[in-house]
């Protein structure tokens, strides 16, 4: 019987976990796992139990229940202590970029399942300023900070929508900043709206952002939305929402393995969907650096 250690969010999305928590155990336990159940707290004394557990030597995965801010901050903990540990991925958050991109079930069992099978790839991880880390996205401007600003009983009763709804509120606020991006290749000052940095397709709760956007290739994708007169609003989103290139009148598509990002200005920044560190920012990719259960090879 493999062993690991299950460790949930209990406030991420609908909080399905919770009620079905038994459920999944004993699942698990008929498909020859023995999983641990460890609750996520908000404070440093969970974060020391985490790791105090992480850190026994029977654990030989770790299945991870919560959105993606949730799956960034334990992939950061068996990335600093245990680098090899596989890691599973229940996506219970009310938006769950990494898990969609990675296309795996939405149903908790089925997700068990995924883990039975013992299939795997090795992921890149972004870090930021040598500190933090993203799995997903990670993004400056407008509207980055709607989702850890929207009610959390809106986010449980309207799962994503609730965040469009926010945002909806905050369109006629949109503001421009200037930043200078560089790259291996380039550097680039511009005012902008926003800016996207992708771990793979899927981002900010849009499938398919950029479908040509790979997970272990050593690069991340920058989508940048520069500053374009608010009577062109509606031709920008529509550019953003239904392109099939990567470059439109006011998008581009940028390239890399490390990013420099600053501004005089403050704004929002977010990494995975919570409420990031201020600019600048030094990105790296760490090509291959967590292994994550999938459904099939990639």
């Amino acid at each position: 019987m493999r062993k690991g250690l299950f460790i949930y969010n209990p406030r991420s999305g609908s909080r399905n976990v919770n009620r079905r928590l038994d459920e999944i155990l004993a699942h698990a336990q008929k498909r020859g796992l023995f999983l641990m159940p460890v609750r996520m707290g908000t404070d440093q004394e969970s974060d020391a139990m985490l790791y105090t557990m992480l850190m026994l030597p029977w654990v030989e995965f770790v299945i991870a229940a919560g959105g993606d801010g949730t799956l960034g901050a334990i992939a950061k903990l068996i990335l600093e202590n245990r680098p090899n540990l596989p890691m599973g991925i229940i996506p219970s958050g009310t938006s769950n970029d990494f898990a969609e991109s990675l296309r795996l079930p939405q149903d908790e069992l089925d997700c068990i399942d995924v883990v039975v099978d013992h299939r795997t790839i090795k992921l890149d991880v972004g870090q930021v300023n040598e500190d933090k880390i993203f799995l997903s996205t990670c993004a400056a401007g407008m509207f980055v900070n709607v989702s850890f600003n929207t009610n959390s009983e809106l986010k449980q009763n309207l799962g994503p929508l609730a965040y469009y709804f926010q945002a909806l509120g905050e369109f006629t606020h949109i503001r421009s900043f200037p930043m200078r991006i560089e790259t291996e290749n380039e550097t680039i000052e511009n005012d902008v709206f926003l800016f996207l940095i992708l771990n793979g397709p899927q981002g900010a709760g849009f499938p398919n952002l950029y479908s040509k956007a790979r997970m272990h290739d050593g690069l991340m994708d920058m989508i940048l939305i520069r500053e374009c007169p608010k009577l062109e609003m509606a031709l920008l989103f529509f550019e953003l929402l239904n392109r099939e290139n990567s470059e439109g009148k006011w998008i581009r598509h940028i390239q890399a393995r490390q990013f420099k990002i600053s501004s005089p200005v403050a704004v929002h920044t977010t990494l995975d969907g919570e409420e990031g560190l201020p600019l600048p920012f030094n990105i790296k990719v760490f090509q291959e650096a967590l292994t994550v259960f999938v459904t099939e090879k990639r």
